[in-house]
């Protein structure tokens, strides 16, 4: 299936992806104590941290409407499990399994039950769990106000 993307909206999400990794990199390297200079690391860290997660909700979301049109609610939910949701499980898994075996290796401590318990994300994942519920609950709130 041929889909047509929209390329602006591609280079946004470089951008905000760019962003993301020089700003954690960033973080690290300051609170490794390394020869970062105070100030700029200070407003560089909260030019970043203040738009790049809501940059990534308003791309996510600029669809929504369209799709929800050629789609209906209840099939773009369903895409959305394929496509947020089923991500969100597994890597949450591969990821806490991980730290689970290399816990007594590392200076955090992560029990088995801790990655069980999905209904708590795991460090990034919080951005996958929270857009799909946000999705859903979208398409709840549309649906509802379509069938008055």
């Amino acid at each position: 299936m041929l889909t047509h993307r929209t390329l602006w909206v591609d280079h946004a999400k470089a951008i905000g992806i760019i962003l993301v990794v020089y700003g954690h990199v960033a973080r690290g390297l300051f609170s490794s104590n390394m020869d970062t200079p105070m100030p700029f690391y200070l407003v560089i860290d909260q030019v970043i941290y203040s738009f790049h997660m809501p940059l990534f909700f308003f791309l996510s979301g600029l669809f929504f409407i369209q799709t929800l049109d050629n789609k209906g609610a209840g099939k773009l939910v369903l895409n959305k499990v394929d496509t947020i949701l089923y991500p969100y499980v597994v890597w949450s898994m591969i990821q806490g399994g991980i730290e689970v075996i290399l816990s007594r290796h590392s200076n955090g401590s992560v029990t088995s039950s801790e990655v069980l318990a999905l209904w708590w994300p795991r460090a990034q994942f919080w951005f996958l769990y929270a857009l799909f519920f946000v999705f859903v609950f979208a398409s709840f709130v549309y649906w509802a106000c379509s069938t008055r």
